[in-house]
């Protein structure tokens, strides 16, 4: 029996275990922490790594060098990073990719969405929404759509939370091995096993060879390993899409006044181009405590925002994702024991002009009450695209001039060949999927 690791515990990495689990597989998983899985208290603001943006200015923070051993300068990398992806609670919004947006050919383009098929039946996916109907379906005509979002999470405060630690809780993973570790080292001699060094809970260097690996440890958490053992790499440029922020008041007394505990989309808009491709996507939010909690004055716009709601103003935080192509970049940089991140100039960015977002704010019913600001990369979370497409095979492989690893591939939004403007997480699993699948058919 052929055996299989695989790096990390999100939702790259639960896809891309179902697959192996459908081959029959001997498969290991490690991901730091995997064995403290407590996901059936409520969700507080402590609690909660998910959805725990920062909006205030940073010149500079650390993550744990367990997991990413990075330090970022000037970017707004999501909190849930920094204590390793996805693998704790999935959240967010659920659509899948626009495939107008992303450079398949069209047989890779048919197993990609026969995986979204997969995954759409696995997770129970509403795939009813009509904004969903609008990205899975590329002959309904052109038009702007609005709806309600596509949550991939039942209720951040229930008591069971949709996560990882669920997941993998079932019993069709009764026999894979859980290690509680990260990777500390990768090497592959030709035609030989991967070798893996591990690190576990203890500190104490674990050594293991395995058939295949797959490393589906997040944007960041892939980018830490690669770039920590692969010799011929010293800087990565990941793709992120770009998002402003905007400040709108509700006028319509149909809708709800209340400031909710997380942050939450209330509805989306989406307007596509004729051939299909997506002009901006919106998320409008109406005020929660995390955000407030978030603000770099706090304090100050805590005030006002209550006095806001007390008087009955509506207040809406409004989210626009602009295309792939107009991404920003985050540049990581090895250096002697440590990462460093830092943010690039956008290629292409089409700053949003007066009228724009004027015309964006009329068709979400929105009254303006502030400027728009553009984030720095990192604050829109949907990063990837940094590993080049092995077209038309698409198994995930590095390039030798990084490494000479023919049985270590990436999964997960890391390797897609472009950034969708919209949700990315559905489009990082079908990767996964597409990938495994690719590598695991072609050496049965």
């Amino acid at each position: 029996m052929k055996s299989v690791l695989i790096v990390g515990a999100g939702p790259s990495a639960y896809v891309t275990a179902l697959t192996c689990l459908e081959l029959n597989l001997k498969i290991t998983i490690v991901n730091p922490d995997i064995n403290n899985w407590d996901n059936t208290q409520k969700s507080n603001l402590n609690q909660k790594s998910i959805l725990k943006r920062r909006y205030a200015n940073r010149t500079l923070y650390s993550l744990p060098a367990k997991i990413s051993k990075v330090v970022a300068s000037k970017i707004d990398i999501f909190e849930n990073f920094t204590v390793g992806g996805l693998s704790e609670i999935w959240g967010g919004v659920f659509f899948p990719p626009s495939m107008s947006e992303i450079d398949f050919d069209l047989s890779t383009t048919a197993k990609f969405n026969n995986a979204l098929d997969f995954i759409e039946k696995q997770l129970k996916v509403d795939t009813n929404n009509e904004v969903y109907k609008r990205f899975r379906n590329p002959i309904f005509p052109s038009k702007m759509i609005e709806g309600k979002p596509v949550i991939a999470y039942s209720n951040l405060d229930s008591i069971q939370n949709w996560s990882a630690a669920d997941m993998f809780k079932n019993e069709e993973f009764h026999n894979v091995e859980f290690i509680d570790g990260y990777v500390q080292a990768i090497n592959q001699a030709s035609n030989e096993n991967v070798e893996i060094e591990i690190i576990d809970k203890n500190s104490e260097k674990i050594s293991l060879e395995f058939n295949k690996v797959f490393l589906a440890a997040g944007v960041f958490g892939t980018a830490r390993i690669l770039l920590d053992n692969a010799p011929g790499i010293k800087t990565l440029e990941i793709s992120d899409s770009a998002v402003s922020f905007g400040l709108g008041i509700d006028l319509s007394k149909k809708t709800v006044n209340s400031i909710d505990k997380v942050m939450r989309p209330e509805r989306v808009l989406v307007d596509f181009e004729d051939k299909g491709k997506v002009r901006y996507f919106v998320q409008i939010y109406r005020i929660s405590i995390e955000m407030i909690e978030s603000l770099k004055y706090r304090h100050f716009h805590k005030i006002l925002i209550y006095i806001f709601n007390l008087i009955g103003v509506r207040l809406r935080l409004v989210m626009i994702f602009q295309p792939a192509n107009n991404s920003k970049c985050i540049v990581m940089n090895k250096q002697v024991n440590k990462i460093t991140a830092n943010s690039a100039e956008p290629k292409e960015l089409k700053s949003l002009q007066i009228f724009s977002r004027f015309k964006i704010f009329m068709n979400t019913k929105l009254v303006p009450l502030s400027y728009f600001m553009t984030g720095k990369p990192g604050a829109g979370v949907h990063s990837g695209a940094y590993v080049p497409i092995n077209k038309p095979k698409h198994d995930g492989v590095i390039p030798t001039d990084w490494a000479t690893w023919p049985d270590v591939h990436v999964v997960g939004a890391a390797s897609l060949p472009s950034v969708p403007t919209g949700p990315i997480m559905l489009a990082g699993m079908a990767n996964s999927r597409l990938i495994a699948l690719n590598v695991l058919m072609e050496n049965n």
